[in-house]
């Protein structure tokens, strides 16, 4: 209304009304893991497969202080940071209610170290069932930012290969059709 002319009355269709009043999760970003394979430094996986301790050691990932320190297969660490990736809170839960989830059976947790020292260190948590959906796992990010939230189950998978499945025994790190050409001296 302006100055001291009369009041308008506007009629708003339900569906508007919902966009415009979203409630505040709505607006939180969903993704569990906060940084990329890309931007890791350090991976260290525990779970009932044991513990896995990954650095990164130019564009590949190698155990650390384990397994001799091989190479990890790059097909399985890109598998791995792929269920990292696809891991999004989709219903956002209570870290009370996602804490008592994932005391109930034993999961995986997770410590990466970014490669800037600007950015903290992440702890995540993953296991349990979903208490608004019993199809899913909890995921909760401890640290840095906490957010907790259901994700699809097939995201363990990937987290809870042993270490063995992760060793890396071939002769050169690229795959036959990453070959543009070969010189033989």
């Amino acid at each position: 209304r302006e100055g001291n002319g009369p009041a308008h009355t506007y009629v708003v269709k339900k569906p508007v009304l919902e966009e415009l009043f979203v409630p505040a999760d709505g607006f939180r970003g969903r993704q569990i893991v906060p940084y990329s394979k890309n931007s890791t430094a350090r991976l260290v996986l525990s779970s009932s497969a044991g513990v896995r301790r990954l650095r990164r050691v130019g564009g590949d990932f190698h155990f650390e202080d384990m397994q001799e320190n091989q190479r990890a297969r790059r097909d399985e660490v890109d598998r791995l940071f792929f269920a990292l990736a696809r891991a999004s809170a989709d219903p956002i839960l209570d870290p009370e209610a996602a804490r008592a989830a994932l005391a109930g059976e034993p999961g995986v947790h997770i410590g990466i170290v970014p490669t800037t020292t600007e950015k903290a260190e992440a702890s995540l948590a993953f296991g349990g069932t979903c208490p608004l959906d019993p199809e899913k796992t909890v995921a909760m990010r401890i640290v840095p930012e906490p957010l907790a939230g259901c994700v699809e189950r097939s995201v363990l998978g990937a987290l809870r290969e042993p270490a063995s499945s992760l060793i890396d025994s071939s002769l050169f790190t690229f795959h036959a059709d990453e070959v543009d050409t070969v010189n033989i001296v």
